[in-house]
């Protein structure tokens, strides 16, 4: 065996003269050992025995994909390490051993420990039972961009009343090094060649929180003096809950199945609260919020501190929203701490997901001197802001601050300016898959008979079944609360002659049909009722038939005639959300007046929509339809109706 002590090399060996490994007896009942082939008496090889087992490194490096040569930080990390393995209890030193682990990072985590870190903890744990795992992140913004931290101590011995001081405790304490981690490498710039000093100045925390708890839980050694080591809160205080208020926040209202029409509950947020029972909240963007917080304090404090950040990105771009640091009070029976801050924030449409703000606080005790930053809590919401104060509610319309308006709005017209949130809104209703902000689905004419078809906003959100008046004003109150509103934004366009229209795809079966050489020459006549359960048409006889229905929001077999249209005109071009489907332009055209004959009238025409979704006009008599099929160079055309009452100021 080979042994180096003070840079030396020794062979060890079992045994005396030339046979190596094997005892024997020698002479005088002294039992020696050869070391480089000279007699060492046993006494001295049991101790060299025992430096050989505590050669064995407390500071372990696993793989590293960041490239980066870490091993002149190794001998000062190797120091920390072992100096925080020594003040554990002897039954517990050789067990224990900090691990560091770099790793490349693909794809941002939203909960939990990367996969890879997982798999990190679970090798560490296959070769430890305790341990101190550091992970250095490294992904497309740079090299060791996060820290992630693991501690895992004994549950016996010494460590056993950790548990019996508070159920949290141990939580605490991880989350204190990772907090120390953290906020080290912060104050160093998170230069990646500062990374020794993060992980350094966290094994000399931890160091001094064992070596607390150590002389805490011996009680036979415990005298007077070292009673203050037995404090079971590693932080001066823990979050309750959290209030948000101000001049630009936004009263949103509840629009799922529950408490429809009602303001989300406050606390916005509540610990006692799971992540899914938080309340959401919407603000106006670019300015100021004030948030009402509410600690329970751990003990009496002279002087208290309180600040607040969150920070995150959003498609790479990056969101902070910082809470200035306040005088907080103190109740002096309860210890209840509660201080109001206000957060300055950014100028952007964008909704954030699970958005944390992280507190911190810092304490001053009577008699002693002002302690630094600790953390206090997080809380979570989802946060929606908008690029300009929302037009002001009308119930009348059914236009109040639903959550749905937010969510979509914020959610997919993230940016700038209106044309950024325009478009982005837009864009999400091409894809006819429009849903509530819980996640269910809002039709287009899902049922077309014996359904409760909402003509409003209001009633499509809680019906989640619409027509296109319904569909429009949705479309236009997703906008509305950005504060983006227009004149002429309600338009109804209807067939230039006919009494009604077929929206594709509809088929001639009767060639030349009962009313040849005329312009509707085909003929269906209606039973009764019209529309039956299952969302089928009952022709008592037909020439023309549906084959296949336009596909719409949530449906693709939605009712397929109609007396006149409603879409939205929004900044001089056509948007049709019933189908999400883009009509450009109108074109002014003049036309054979049906009124006077030999003059002409001039109509805005929407041709794309005569082009696209078209498929034949009719004439209706009661119950018998003449119908026209459509063709681009001849027949009847889709034009834009004149509205003098305001009704097309939406």
């Amino acid at each position: 065996m080979l042994l180096t002590l003070h840079g030396c090399p020794y062979l060890l060996s079992v045994g005396t003269g030339s046979h190596a490994h094997r005892w024997r007896q020698p002479k005088k009942n002294k039992i020696h050992m050869r070391i480089n082939n000279t007699k060492v008496p046993l006494t001295v090889t049991l101790l060299l025995l025992q430096l050989l087992t505590f050669a064995q490194p407390c500071y372990i490096r696993l793989t590293d994909a960041s490239g980066v040569n870490t091993d002149t930080y190794q001998p000062m990390l190797e120091a920390a390490a072992c100096s925080l393995r020594a003040v554990f209890p002897s039954e517990f030193q050789q067990s224990f051993k900090v691990y560091d682990v770099g790793f490349y990072l693909h794809n941002t985590v939203t909960a939990g420990y990367p996969q890879v870190f997982e798999m990190a903890r679970n090798d560490v744990d296959a070769q430890s039972p305790y341990y101190l795992l550091f992970g250095k992140q490294t992904d497309k913004m740079g090299i060791y961009t996060r820290f992630w931290v693991d501690l895992k101590l004994p549950t016996t011995g010494k460590f056993e009343c950790i548990d019996l001081l508070s159920p949290t405790l141990r939580g605490d304490i991880k989350k204190k090094i990772e907090y120390v981690t953290v906020t080290t490498y912060a104050h160093d710039g998170n230069q990646f060649s500062q990374y020794d000093l993060a992980e350094a100045t966290a094994m000399a925390a931890l160091q001094k929180i064992v070596a607390d708890f150590v002389e805490c839980c011996d009680l036979q050694a415990r005298n007077a003096e070292s009673t203050n080591a037995c404090n079971a809160f590693l932080f001066p205080a823990d979050l309750k809950e959290v209030t948000y208020s101000g001049e630009h926040y936004i009263e949103m209202k509840q629009d799922g199945d529950n408490d429809f029409g009602q303001s989300f509950p406050k606390p916005h947020f509540l610990s006692s609260q799971t992540a899914s029972a938080q309340s959401p909240l919407a603000c106006v963007s670019g300015f100021s919020i004030t948030a009402a917080t509410l600690f329970s304090g751990n003990e009496i404090f002279e002087t208290i501190m309180i600040r607040g950040k969150g920070e995150t990105q959003v498609s790479g771009v990056p969101i902070t929203i910082n809470f200035a640091k306040q005088i907080a009070a103190q109740d002096a029976v309860s210890k209840q701490i509660t201080a109001n801050l206000t957060g300055q924030l950014p100028y952007m449409a964008v909704f954030l997901d699970d958005f944390k703000i992280k507190w911190e606080m810092k304490v001053k005790k009577a008699g002693e001197p002002e302690g630094d930053w600790e953390p206090v809590g997080e809380c979570v919401n989802d946060w929606y802001l908008t690029l300009k104060q929302p037009i002001a509610e009308e119930l009348g319309k059914g236009y109040l601050y639903f959550h749905t308006l937010f969510d979509i709005s914020c959610r997919y017209g993230k940016g700038y300016s209106d044309l950024e949130l325009i478009n982005g809104v837009w864009e999400h209703f091409t894809g006819k898959q429009v849903k509530r902000a819980d996640g269910q689905p809002l039709k287009y004419y899902g049922q077309w008979s014996g359904g409760n078809l909402a003509s409003k906003t209001s009633d499509l959100l809680q019906n989640k079944d619409g027509m296109c008046m319904a569909w429009t004003k949705f479309l236009l109150d997703l906008l509305k609360v950005h504060g983006f509103r227009e004149d002429d934004n309600f338009i109804a366009a209807k067939a230039y002659e006919s009494s009604g229209f077929f929206v594709k795809e509809w088929q001639s079966i009767s060639l030349p049909g009962s009313y040849p050489n005329t312009p509707y020459p085909y003929k269906n006549i209606s039973g009764s009722p019209f529309y039956t359960s299952n969302n089928t048409y009952n022709w008592e006889y037909s020439e023309v038939t549906l084959k296949k229905a336009s596909p719409s929001q949530n449906n693709n077999d939605p009712q397929s005639d109609f007396s006149s249209h409603i879409f939205a005109k929004i900044k001089g071009t056509f948007y049709d959300p019933s189908y999400g489907v883009s009509y450009g332009m109108p074109t002014t055209v003049s036309l054979p007046s049906y009124q006077y004959l030999g003059t002409f009238e001039e109509k805005q025409q929407v041709l794309e929509l005569d082009d696209v979704s078209i498929s034949s006009y009719y004439k209706k008599d009661k119950f018998t339809y003449q119908i026209q099929m459509n063709k681009s160079n001849f027949g009847d055309t889709i034009v834009i109706r004149e509205i003098y009452d305001g009704s097309n100021n939406y």
